[in-house]
């Protein structure tokens, strides 16, 4: 996921923000502000705004604390980490390779809800330590924000080890099946037919949720379900994909049978003769005595169009200059 605002590095990654993120900042910083007047209006519309818009980029700040415990994992563990961004269901640390053992996978899984349900169990105890009992409403806005954020980075860290591939408790389920078969491939199509199992569970639940009254907040449920359910089949195929690709080279895939066509040819002649006849998209396109590869002949005949100077003289030679700016150069290399 593309960032559209970048907001800096942090340990050599870049954080940005895609613009679903203002969305779901509204939302949650209204939300906020509806709980913090129900749990005193004397505070003021001012102190209870200044309070939620806080505990709204705080809460955000722990999404990245989350992400960023996944990017260090991957990068103590050799995986290059190109960028955390945040969206309107939360954050996705972009790492550019997949894991290669079960044991990356398990801990960079895990290293998230670990981090959100510390950053939890910290902000409970500072409440506590200031006075406030979990029987009880938060008495001032700074144990209101404490509260909520306790609240909301362990329920982050419970929600985040539901196996639904690819939420962090799918990566963990497909860490430990990878461990337990030896197959990553194996443990990634198990992952995912658990992931698409939960995120029809989402999908229904919030269904009914709706209609029973909940709201936006049971669409707000399916939607996220279905956003698993797509998630969980693009990342098995990319898996697929990449474990299909890993020790194939460059020449593996290179085309070996190529036609060779005369850069004189008109582009109709090339297109009936050659292009249409075979189907191919390689060529080998021939100028005098040189052949230089193509994948068009437009391009072979403007290529050509350009060397007809000192560098054909010297093809006729016996050499071949790669270039007319290669020409003036004098340099050459055998034919």
């Amino acid at each position: 996921m593309r960032a559209h605002i970048r907001l800096g590095r942090i340990f050599g990654i870049e954080i940005g923000l895609h613009l679903s993120w203002f969305i779901i900042a509204l939302l949650i910083t209204f939300s906020l502000a509806d709980q913090f007047h129900a749990f005193n209006s004397n505070w003021g519309e001012a102190v209870i705004w200044a309070t939620a818009i806080g505990t709204s980029l705080l809460f955000f700040a722990a999404i990245i604390a989350h992400e960023l415990s996944h990017a260090m994992v991957a990068k103590a563990r050799h995986l290059p980490v190109r960028s955390i961004t945040l969206f309107a269901l939360g954050g996705v640390a972009q790492i550019e390779k997949e894991a290669g053992e079960a044991s990356t996978e398990f801990f960079m899984g895990i290293a998230g809800p670990i981090m959100s349900a510390l950053i939890g169990i910290v902000c409970l105890a500072l409440a506590g330590a200031l006075g406030w009992t979990p029987l009880e409403l938060p008495r001032t806005p700074l144990l209101a924000m404490l509260m909520w954020l306790g609240y909301i980075n362990i329920s982050l860290a419970i929600f985040n080890l539901v196996p639904g591939f690819p939420l962090d408790g799918g990566r963990v389920l497909r860490g430990i099946i990878w461990w337990v078969t030896g197959d990553g491939m194996r443990a990634t199509r198990i992952a995912a037919r658990v992931g698409q199992v939960v995120a029809f569970a989402f999908i229904i639940t919030g269904i009914v949720r709706f209609f029973m009254g909940a709201g936006f907040g049971g669409l707000w449920i399916s939607f996220i379900g279905w956003f698993l359910l797509n998630a969980a089949g693009a990342s098995r195929r990319q898996v697929e994909v990449s474990s299909q690709l890993r020790g194939v080279r460059a020449g593996d895939l290179i085309e070996r049978e190529c036609e060779v066509v005369s850069a004189h040819d008109n582009l109709q002649t090339f297109v009936d003769e050659h292009l249409l006849r075979t189907g191919n998209q390689c060529f080998l396109v021939r100028r005098w005595c040189a052949t230089a590869g193509s994948r068009d002949l437009l391009r072979a005949e403007l290529s050509c169009a350009c060397c007809r100077c000192e560098a054909c003289w010297r093809c006729s030679k016996g050499f071949l200059v790669s270039s007319c700016s290669e020409a003036s150069r004098s340099e050459t290399i055998s034919c």
